[in-house]
């Protein structure tokens, strides 16, 4: 499956897709933060909705995956944080696009 993004010459490595109540959203590595897109349709346009998730002092934001439960929305990623270290993370969000803490 070929996806198709409403911006041009953006990367999508790492790609989570979370279906929700008929949409379509997927979550990807990125430099400074976990980005995301969303469709209610997967085989049309995918659009950019920006960085979802960012933490201060970290960089190179990779492998997220999203979970609901009880209504909340939990994202998982790993990133680095200033002293080089690599950690993983789960923040909260009320919607599958945040905002999340």
């Amino acid at each position: 499956m070929k996806l198709r993004f409403d911006v041009q010459n953006r990367n999508q490595p790492d790609p989570y897709i979370f279906e929700d109540e008929g949409k379509f959203y997927l979550f990807v590595t990125a430099r400074d933060g976990v980005e995301a897109y969303e469709t209610e349709d997967p085989f049309g346009i995918w659009n950019f909705r920006g960085t979802v998730c960012a933490l201060a002092g970290a960089k190179d934001y990779w492998a997220p995956c999203i979970l609901k439960h009880n209504g909340k929305y939990y994202l998982y990623f790993s990133c680095s944080g200033e002293d080089f270290f690599e950690y993983l993370h789960c923040a909260e969000g009320e919607t599958p696009l945040g905002p999340y803490k």
